[in-house]
């Protein structure tokens, strides 16, 4: 079938029409829509008469009905064609009855498929954009990082710490040790030795996003067998939260790929599907499904977790998962009319009258919730703003960088800074080059930047602020006073870190440089007879506990 001649019978009906507007449909060059209008007649599909003469009208007539004849025989494909090729159908250019009839025909080839091998399909509308731990920087990505690779410690949502690779460790003067587990492997069977670790640590070290949060460490070594040192300048403890963050995860590179020793190893990774196995010999619990394959479906797919084995009678449950929050940046890292404190805390006061909107918005209702809070979630204290009786002279019009996952907010949002008569540009950026930019290249004077917190608020916070967030680490040293409160970190035991964050939080946004805006709920579907689900890193499931009831005749 061909995606082209669906599109051009959905966008063009029979009769007179201009060629450019034929190429402009397909998103083709004159001549390649030309080559294909008339193999399209040799196949009998069109009768395609061309235009004589420089802007003179062509004539189109359909000969066939081609979506019923598509359609027909798509249902045929996507009942028996695998999973990955019946995907693909589901982006061509349907009418939506015709899309609808084919989405729900192919929810039931995804889901749970237990048969000697306990498989589960999942439909996946972005691709993972890295698996490698330092350059998963989208929480997709780094999700499919906490499942492909192991900590040597971890942190639960609490803050409470508990062994990883290293079974137990020391807070000892200077340093701090850890002790790792035995007979431990790799993905390829080979055993994790300590120089592996201090050799994919030294890695993380030196690696440019981490060399401040990393600076007080000046030594990794093994004394040991099974034994890691870091000898340091700082509280022994300040290691915690750096060993349990995904970056931090362990992995060794073995002819040009990364091996590392998580409940799943990576078997494929292509276009229109990633697929990851269960890891036989994991040193701790072997995953209860076998199998996990990814496969990409158009954007506006509704994602449910459910079994091969679901019909229709049975019921959904959904479990609510945080989904991070949003802030606006005030972005003075390059020359900008926001270098004048006033305009900032102006356009503060605006976000601060019209924020309560979100939660009626009928874009936003049920997902996104206003946020006056700060960036710690529960923090009730109260931010003091400098009211600014009028609007502060400005000698440009600001500039608002929208990426595609923020569109809708900041469309919201450059509506009511402009009633408020201070007018603003937009520029677009597609999610991977907002993902890799940073405010001292990019030309916005504003960006809306979405954050999901890895497990822990507190130690998520700290490592925001620390820069590994690529986008907005200039925005905690752009100000001379955040900049020296957030060197602290490395003289302050992390059991007085909640102060020390509320600290840096508060004159974040009483210098309106980072106003809180909106905090995001997702609620994630499943069917009844999914068993085990938990919410894990990043408000994600944990795929490694997931598993299937069987029906038991």
């Amino acid at each position: 079938m061909d995606s082209m001649l669906l599109k051009l019978y959905q966008n063009v009906k029979t009769g007179e029409c201009k060629q450019q507007q034929v190429a402009n449909v397909l998103g083709l060059s004159l001549k390649q829509t030309t080559r294909l209008l008339r193999k399209w007649q040799d196949n009998g599909w069109i009768r395609y008469i061309p235009g004589k003469g420089r802007g003179n009208s062509s004539y189109i007539e359909w000969l066939k009905p081609v979506e019923t004849i598509y359609l027909k025989e798509a249902i045929r494909l996507v009942e028996e064609e695998s999973v990955e090729n019946a995907a693909k159908l589901l982006t061509f250019d349907w009418s939506p009855s015709s899309k609808e009839r084919l989405t729900t025909l192919f929810q039931t080839k995804i889901g749970f498929i237990q048969d000697e091998n306990d498989s589960l399909i999942i439909p996946l509308r972005f691709r993972f954009i890295s698996f490698h731990p330092l350059e998963a920087i989208d929480v997709y990505s780094a999700n499919m990082v906490t499942t492909l690779y192991d900590r040597l410690i971890n942190v639960d949502e609490a803050g409470d710490f508990t062994p990883g690779i290293a079974h137990s460790w020391e807070c000892l003067e200077g340093k701090f040790r850890i002790y790792l587990r035995k007979g431990v492997r790799f993905h390829d069977g080979s055993l994790l030795t300590a120089s592996d670790v201090v050799s994919c640590l030294e890695k993380l070290r030196r690696h440019p996003r981490h060399v401040d949060i990393w600076e007080p460490v000046y030594r990794i070594y093994s004394p040991a067998p099974y034994v890691v040192d870091f000898d340091l300048h700082s509280f022994a403890d300040y290691m915690l939260p750096l060993l349990s963050n995904t970056y931090a995860s362990i992995y060794k590179a073995y002819e040009g790929n990364l091996i590392g020793t998580g409940p799943f190893y990576l078997v494929e990774d292509n276009e229109t599907r990633t697929l990851i196995k269960a890891f036989d010999t994991y040193y701790k619990e072997r995953p209860l499904l076998d199998r996990i394959e990814f496969i990409q479906v158009p954007t506006d797919f509704e994602i449910i977790y459910h079994t091969s084995q679901t019909d229709e009678a049975d019921e959904l449950f959904e479990v609510k998962s945080d989904s991070g929050f949003g802030v606006v940046v005030m972005n003075y890292c390059h020359e900008s009319p926001l270098e004048n404190p006033d305009l900032r805390h102006y356009i503060h006061q605006i976000i601060a009258k019209y924020r309560h909107e979100i939660a009626s918005h009928e874009s936003f209702k049920g997902s996104y919730y206003p946020n006056a809070e700060g960036f710690q979630l529960g923090n009730r204290e109260a931010f003091n703003i400098p009211l600014i009786k009028e609007k502060p002279r400005i000698y440009r019009p600001l500039k608002m960088q929208v990426v595609n996952y923020t569109k809708e907010m900041s469309y919201w949002l450059k509506e009511k800074i402009e009633a408020a008569g201070i007018q603003i540009e937009i520029v677009h950026k597609t999610f991977n080059d907002a993902l890799y930019g940073n405010l001292k290249d990019i030309e916005a004077d504003i960006t809306i930047f979405g954050e999901v917190y890895e497990v822990n608020p507190q130690y998520s916070f700290f490592h925001l602020v620390k820069g590994l967030d690529y986008l907005i680490s200039e925005a905690f040293s752009v100000d001379s006073d955040i900049k020296e409160l957030s060197s602290n970190y490395k003289c302050t035991s992390i059991a007085n870190w909640t102060e020390l964050n509320h600290q840096i939080e508060k004159m974040l946004i009483e210098k309106s440089i980072l106003i809180p805006l909106y905090y995001s709920k997702r609620m994630i579907p499943f069917t009844t007879d999914l068993q085990n689900i938990s919410i894990k890193s990043f408000g994600y499931v944990d795929f490694s506990s997931l598993w299937l009831k069987p029906h038991i005749l």
